[in-house]
C-alpha cells in the first residue's frame, strides 16, 4: 500500500488548539502518548475511556483537500481535528484491519463520522460532504513510533 503520514497532531485539553508534533510514541490501548484521549482530558474523553475506536483518528489530506475545493474553503488538517493527516492512501481499506505505521501496529476501528462541533467550527456543509471521508477511528495494537513522512503498510 503505497502512501503515509503527513501530519501527526495532538490536543493538550479539549477544544485546545491542535500541535504538530514532529514524532509520536503510540501506546497500546492508549492511542497518542501526548494527546489528551490518552489520557482521559475532557468530559468527552473521560466518558469514553478505554474505548478502543477513540484512540486515535486520522483523515486523509485529498478528502480534506476536496472538501476546501468542494466549498470554497481554505483549512488545514488541524482544522479538521483528527491525530493524523495521511496522503496516499485510503483509510477505509484499512477498517477491519491491523497495519504498520513507524514501528507501531494501529487497527482500524470504523469510520468517524463528522460531528457537530466539527460542524460548527467548519460550517454545515461539512456534515453533507464529510460523511463516510472524515476519516477512521484506529486502536493502538502494539507500542511504536510514529513520524511524518512514515509510510503506512498493512
Amino acid at each position: 500500500m503505497a502512501g503515509g503520514v503527513k501530519q501527526i497532531l495532538v490536543g493538550a485539553e479539549a477544544g485546545s488548539p491542535l500541535e504538530s508534533l514532529a514524532a509520536a510514541m503510540l501506546g497500546a490501548g492508549r492511542g497518542i502518548v501526548a494527546d489528551r484521549y490518552c489520557f482521559s482530558r475532557g468530559p468527552l474523553s473521560r466518558k469514553i475511556a478505554g474505548t478502543p475506536a477513540v484512540e486515535a483518528t486520522r483523515i486523509e489530506k485529498e478528502e480534506t483537500d476536496a472538501f476546501d475545493a468542494a466549498s470554497g474553503h481554505d483549512y488545514s488538517g488541524h482544522d479538521f481535528r483528527r491525530n493524523t493527516v495521511t496522503g496516499g492512501v485510503r483509510l477505509a481499506e484499512l477498517i477491519g484491519r491491523d497495519f504498520r505505521v513507524g514501528s507501531a501496529t494501529p487497527r482500524g476501528i470504523r469510520y468517524r463520522k463528522p460531528c457537530a462541533n466539527l460542524s460548527a467550527t467548519l460550517g454545515a456543509e461539512v456534515m453533507q460532504h464529510m460523511l463516510r471521508k472524515a476519516g477512521i477511528r484506529t486502536q493502538t495494537v502494539n507500542d511504536g513510533g510514529v513520524r511524518p513522512s512514515d509510510g503506512i503498510e498493512d
